[in-house]
């Protein structure tokens, strides 16, 4: 068998790309997996053609001897496809796929989210090589394409999320941020705003949380009393999302997953969600990896009864943590991926 060696593209968005880029160190081994020259390995890509295309995937290369693999990871919001990258490739993984838009070289996958992959050494290393490796011409303007290499380094570390913290019982703690997208205003907020104000009515439960929002939002009136009035950093949210006895989960931006059902399933959570608007690769199942809920009158019943069966709670526990192991640890991802393409 010949030397396999993985190139990344330098020109990526090594935050959004952390999850994958961790994958494949831990599937290759970080000796194997490298970021290449742009103009050798990815000038046909176009990347620079395509205003958003930073933010919407990773490209990198299988290479056995001769035989060449290209391959796309879309972690996009959208479910669209990008054309060039779609041409570029022999197989396109995307996070975001909606049920009625496979494509021939589309698969779908499950969710992700930003992780810290290198220390403070690596982080600046790999920034500096990439600028050279991209010929310092990046398909996004400086600021940001330096700042993602901070914004990667300040989140946390997969095993961060895998530390256990015991649940609170009657204790629920819930942040997001208040949306202003098209979807959002009819879905994503409104269903949020119920949770929380089911959970806030429950005598029995303990709410943190509530909105992230400034006064200048469209619809901060509408949301003002449940706007919380602190910060909460990244530390404060696993730790707090840790102990809380439920968490809940719906379509977010552009119906994507969102990186909180990535997290809830890596942190182990007993999972209320209304139904999702993405396909995945293997399905979540209802009453043993997570709760889904239709109604209003539903995510009430749901609330309650997790919170007085804890036997129930811990099966949901159980459940998304045993789908995460399975299907969505970044390894699992990576064999996936070389599992489709018949590698």
């Amino acid at each position: 068998m010949q030397e396999i060696n993985v190139i990344l593209d330098p020109t990526t968005n090594v935050m959004y790309s952390s999850f994958y880029i961790k994958g494949l160190y831990e599937y290759f081994g970080f000796k194997k997996v490298r970021f290449g020259s742009y103009s050798t390995h990815f000038r046909d890509l176009r990347r620079k053609k395509v205003t958003d295309c930073f933010d919407q995937y990773l490209a990198f290369l299988i290479i056995e001897g001769n035989q060449k693999i290209k391959i796309i990871v879309d972690y996009r919001d959208k479910s669209i496809v990008d054309s060039e990258a779609y041409e570029w490739c022999d197989k396109y993984f995307k996070v975001n796929t909606h049920f009625d838009e496979i494509r021939e070289k589309v698969e779908s996958i499950t969710p992700n989210f930003g992780i810290r992959v290198w220390n403070r050494y690596y982080t600046l290393y790999f920034l500096i090589i990439n600028l050279f490796l991209s010929n310092f011409s990046v398909p996004t303007n400086w600021r940001k394409f330096i700042g993602v290499y901070y914004l990667s380094y300040k989140r946390p570390k997969l095993e961060d999320y895998y530390k256990h913290v015991d649940v609170k019982k009657n204790y629920i703690f819930s942040i997001a941020t208040l949306w202003n997208r098209k979807n959002t205003l009819t879905a994503t907020n409104v269903w949020r705003k119920l949770f929380i104000e089911i959970a806030k009515k429950n005598s029995k439960i303990n709410f943190e949380g509530g909105f992230y929002a400034l006064p200048g939002h469209p619809n901060y009136e509408n949301y003002q009393s449940l706007v919380f009035d602190k910060r909460y950093s990244i530390n404060d949210y696993l730790r707090k999302t840790k102990k809380s006895e439920v968490v809940f989960n719906t379509p977010a931006v552009h119906d994507c997953h969102g990186w909180k059902l990535g997290e809830y399933l890596a942190m182990g959570k007993a999972i209320i969600s209304t139904e999702l608007s993405n396909k995945l690769p293997k399905e979540l199942i209802n009453g043993e990896n997570f709760h889904l809920i239709k109604t209003e009158k539903e995510l009430e019943q749901a609330l309650k009864f997790i919170n007085e069966n804890n036997k129930y709670r811990e099966t949901l526990e159980k459940g998304s943590k045993n789908y995460y192991k399975k299907n969505v640890t970044p390894v699992k991802v990576i064999g996936y991926i070389i599992e489709k393409i018949n590698y």
